[in-house]
């Protein structure tokens, strides 16, 4: 390997270069010999989208494209599903602290996505980190006062999905301890009250 390796060059993942989109989906359909003319909310969701398979995906999305469009035009409905399932407000930026942590609740709470489809897939593909996930957690639980099992329904989450969610916590070493939010929220008008209408959870299960 040290033979082979005589320089090392870096090349940012297409999520971090949007500019390279449009200049890269021109490339591969005149290459084809062919032309595809985009509608601007097929162009957003081009920009927006987060290109985790990096240009060999957006080489297939064009291809996929050139063969299936009979008019040359381009709809949001003809994009692939995760595509058009891609809401802007998951796309978190590097290096801003506002946190990314803040979006994704953002998104969850207030834009309709949901944790099993937009948030395990960015954590899963390295798009967020282990920190990114327990912020999200805490914000979480400072809303349901602690409540892990409240965090299902907040999040977008079956309400079978308790041991599932648990589970993928602790096996990356992201849960939170809830007591700190249990002992915040609780004051001597509402001490014995029981948050969000839910059972008390004192211990995460895993297995």
């Amino acid at each position: 390997m040290y033979r082979l390796r005589v320089i090392h060059l870096h090349v940012p993942p297409l999520r971090e270069r949007p500019e390279d989109v449009e200049v890269l989906t021109t490339h591969f359909a005149e290459r084809a010999e062919r032309s595809l003319n985009f509608t601007e909310d097929a162009r957003r969701a081009f920009q927006r989208y987060r290109w985790p398979g990096n240009v060999r995906e957006l080489m297939n999305v064009v291809e996929q494209l050139l063969w299936l469009s009979t008019t040359g035009i381009v709809e949001v409905e003809n994009l692939p599903v995760s595509m058009r399932n891609s809401p802007n407000v998951m796309v978190p930026v590097p290096d801003r602290r506002r946190q990314v942590a803040d979006d994704l609740y953002d998104a969850l709470v207030k834009g309709g996505a949901s944790f099993w489809e937009h948030v395990y897939p960015m954590f899963l593909n390295r798009d967020i980190t282990r920190h990114d996930l327990r912020q999200l957690v805490r914000r979480g639980l400072a809303e349901t006062r602690g409540r892990y099992k409240a965090l299902l329904t907040l999040f977008g989450m079956p309400d079978n999905d308790y041991r599932r969610f648990m589970n993928f916590l602790a096996a990356h070493d992201c849960s939170v301890a809830f007591r700190e939010f249990r002992e915040t929220a609780s004051t001597p008008a509402d001490a014995g009250a029981s948050p969000v209408g839910t059972p008390a959870i004192e211990v995460p299960i895993a297995s």
